[in-house]
C-alpha cells in the first residue's frame, strides 16, 4: 500500500505532540521510526491506523483519503492478549481463511512458541506474550502492517526470532512500519527510516545512510548516546 502524510498534526491537550509537512511510504517498503521518548512515533502510528484523527492534514491510501476496510494491521506498544491458549490468540482473526491452521502452526513454532500453543496466553511472560501479539499481526497478511515497538519485552535471543518472523511473514505487497528504540534493529529490518524528534522528521532516507552518516546534528546526538 502507497501511503502519504500531507500537512498532519495532532496535539493534545494544547500541546504538538506531531508536525510532519509530507512523507510517503512507498508501497511494499519496510520502514523503521525512531527517536527520544515523547518524539510521536506511537502518535503517528495511531494516525496512519485511524485509531485517531488528525487535527489537520490528510493521511491518504494509495490515493485515497480514507482507509480501506480489513486493510490495515496494527499492533499497539501494549497489546490486548485474550484470555485463550496462544495458538487461539494468533487465529482469532485468520480462522477460516485458506490453511489458517498450517499457517498459525508453522509461525508458532518458527517464533519458538511450540510449547507453549495450548499454554492460557495471559499466564506466560511477557516476551511470550509479545510474541504472540506479534504473530496475531502477522498472520493477518494485510496490506498496512503497522508495528508499535515489535522487541519491547523480548530478549535478545526471542528477538532474532521475531525479526525473522517480520522477515519470511512479509508478503511482496505489504507495507510494513514500525517503531523502535534501537536503532540496530531498524538496521537489520528496514529499507527506509524516519527520525523523529519533537513530534517533527528530522531526517528520513535509507536506513544505512542515515544511521552510518546521518545529515542532522540531533540525529548525531541520539545516535551516539545509545550506543552508551
Amino acid at each position: 500500500m502507497k501511503l502519504e502524510l500531507s500537512g498532519i498534526t495532532k496535539s493534545y491537550g494544547g500541546r504538538v505532540v506531531l508536525d510532519i509537512d509530507s512523507f510517503t511510504f512507498k508501497e511494499s517498503g519496510c520502514y523503521a521510526v525512531i527517536g527520544p521518548n515523547g518524539s510521536g512515533k506511537s502518535t503517528l502510528l495511531k494516525l496512519i491506523a485511524g485509531i485517531e484523527a488528525v487535527d489537520w492534514g490528510c493521511v491518504s491510501y494509495n490515493g485515497v483519503a480514507s482507509l480501506p476496510e480489513k486493510s490495515v494491521a496494527f499492533m499497539p506498544q501494549k497489546p490486548y492478549i485474550f484470555d485463550m491458549s496462544v495458538y487461539e490468540n494468533i487465529v482469532s482473526g485468520i480462522r477460516g481463511n485458506k490453511d489458517w491452521d498450517k499457517t498459525a502452526k508453522a509461525v508458532i513454532e518458527q517464533a519458538g512458541l511450540g510449547s507453549l500453543a495450548k499454554s492460557n496466553a495471559r499466564r506466560i511472560s511477557g516476551g511470550e506474550a509479545q510474541k504472540t501479539a506479534v504473530l496475531r499481526t502477522l498472520v493477518l497478511n494485510s496490506e498496512l502492517i503497522l508495528l508499535d515497538e515489535p522487541a519491547t519485552f523480548i530478549d535478545i535471543s526471542n528477538m532474532q526470532l521475531i525479526e525473522n518472523c517480520i522477515k519470511t511473514m512479509r508478503q511482496d505487497k505489504s507495507t510494513v512500519i514500525f517503531t523502535t528504540h534501537n536503532p540496530s534493529q531498524a538496521l537489520r529490518l528496514a529499507d527506509e527510516v524516519l527520525v523523529l524528534m519533537d513530534g517533527k522528521l528530522a531526517e528520513s532516507g535509507p536506513v544505512q545512510k542515515v544511521l552510518n552518516s546521518p545529515s542532522c546534528a540531533r540525529t548525531k546526538d541520539f545516535l551516539n548516546n545509545w550506543r552508551i
